[in-house]
């Protein structure tokens, strides 16, 4: 079900991982089919190959896959719900945002753009 979907997914989770400038990358990539309305997701704790890959619906239910997907897949669900011109989500996770968080801290507002954006830590 989805083979080349599943194969572009695949391959865009691992060329933003290669593209990392981090030692231990961290990235979730997914992409939907709209008219049938499946989405195809990286599985949690990642794909060997494309054939590992999550395919689930709308709702989040996995129709094909040997893992579940990737624990923000209700972000991913919840992107392609609010805009449906995009066609698939691409979400890495920054080193020191995933430092910050787990270690339960704001990060400091430290430029321009940063206190234009977000208007606090």
């Amino acid at each position: 079900m989805l083979e080349q979907l599943k194969e572009k997914v695949y391959i865009a989770n691992q060329d933003l991982m290669d593209q990392s400038p981090y030692p231990f990358p961290w990235v979730s990539v997914s992409a939907i089919d709209r008219e049938q309305g499946l989405v195809v997701m990286m599985p949690d704790g990642g794909a060997v190959t494309e054939e590992d890959m999550a395919v689930l619906d709308l709702s989040g239910h996995v129709l094909e896959g040997k893992e579940p997907p990737v624990r923000d897949m209700a972000v991913h669900l919840g992107l392609y719900e609010a805009f449906p011109q995009i066609g698939s989500v691409a979400h890495p996770y920054s080193h020191w945002a995933t430092v910050f968080a787990q270690l339960d801290l704001s990060i400091p507002t430290l430029g321009t753009v940063h206190a234009d954006t977000f208007r606090g830590d």
